[in-house]
């Protein structure tokens, strides 16, 4: 029983891939003073520099939920 299970598992995660695998995450955050710094090495900035806007594929971040924890310095 345990192995119909994970074959089971295994071609929903593989039917989700193809499902999700254009799908994206994006994070924009906007701080009062420009970004100096940056854990996000992908990260674009506005302009103005205070505006932050970060992408991640979804799958990536299924599989590492931790991708999307990023640090920002900012300007004093």
């Amino acid at each position: 029983m345990d192995s119909v299970l994970k074959k089971q598992s295994l071609d929903s995660l593989q039917g989700a891939e193809m499902f999700l695998g254009s799908s994206t995450y994006k994070l924009k955050y906007h701080f009062p003073r420009k970004v100096k710094f940056s854990t996000a090495e992908t990260a674009t900035f506005s302009a103005d520099g205070k505006t932050l806007f970060f992408e991640v594929s979804f799958l990536s971040y299924l599989k590492n939920p931790d991708t999307l924890n990023i640090e920002v310095e900012l300007e004093d």
